[in-house]
């Protein structure tokens, strides 16, 4: 979990940046995230001092006790809390407040001619933000698969079931946990099996089935299923994935000399054997 896992400092602020982007117009827009976030730390200062002041301290209150809550352990403890989009919507949600305020305040409000130029610099803004954010929502809803879906998490689901779903009668082993799949099979079609595998058990391939498939599987998996005679094509890697996990989809295919026997003993799988 993130309370367990350890990033260093710069990932964590590069993290943040990349936040900013995602958090306020749904894309990680580069470098140009740390003007955003400038521009965004201006916009609170202007919201701080125009708004009413019960306003500006429960707005500023809100965005601050959710990030900061965060922030300050994976800073001093170590971890990534603070990276989560998820655990920090209340402080978006206080950053949109302001940001509609001082908007509302600066472009829509008649300004005096000695303040135009001003004037116009937070229209161009405020167009520049709803032109970005109309085109970011265009996009992702022709994607199918976008960052919050965790693209080193899913983005093999389209070419892999691909694969899957050209098989006449395919089966898909794996030894992970069936909420790993769930997503996977929205993509399968109908006649595609799954034989989920949990350890401690007798390891037998389900009969009648061509081709069979090994999804995301362990090292001690695949050994089991060679010792059973199988031969293991790797079929898709996917280079979004950490390096652990990058090999996702593997095919099966008895051996010549295993052919030959009329069955096959199953193997024990042990949970003893490595990952």
């Amino acid at each position: 979990s993130s309370l367990d896992e350890s990033s260093s400092l710069s990932a964590v602020f590069n993290q943040w940046l990349v936040n900013t982007g995602r958090g306020l117009l749904g894309v990680d827009l580069g470098p140009v995230n740390l003007l955003l976030l400038v521009g965004v730390g201006y916009a609170l200062l202007v919201f701080y001092r125009t708004a009413p002041r019960p306003a500006a301290l429960f707005v500023l209150s809100l965005a601050g006790v959710s990030f900061l809550s965060l922030a300050v352990p994976d800073l001093l403890l170590g971890g990534d809390r603070s990276t989560r989009i998820r655990y920090l919507i209340p402080a978006y949600l206080a950053v949109q407040l302001a940001l509609a305020h001082v908007f509302s305040t600066q472009v829509l409000t008649i300004a005096r001619r000695s303040a135009m130029r001003r004037q116009r610099g937070w229209q161009l803004g405020l167009a520049l933000l709803l032109s970005v954010s109309l085109g970011v929502g265009l996009v992702s809803a022709q994607s199918r698969v976008w960052w919050n879906k965790s693209v080193p998490r899913s983005s093999y689901y389209l070419p892999v079931s691909s694969m899957i779903n050209q098989g006449d009668r395919p089966l898909v082993i794996s030894d992970r946990r069936p909420i790993d799949l769930l997503a996977l099979s929205y993509w399968l079609d109908d006649d595609v099996k799954f034989q989920l595998i949990f350890p401690p058990q007798t390891l037998a391939v389900a009969p009648d089935f061509a081709p069979i498939f090994l999804l995301n599987a362990s090292n001690r998996l695949k050994k089991n299923l060679a010792q059973q005679g199988y031969d293991l094509t790797l079929r898709y890697t996917d280079d979004h994935a950490p390096k652990a996990e990058r090999e996702r989809l593997w095919q099966l295919s008895l051996k010549s000399n295993a052919k030959s026997n009329a069955t096959l003993k199953p193997a024990r799988y042990s949970a003893h054997e490595g990952t």
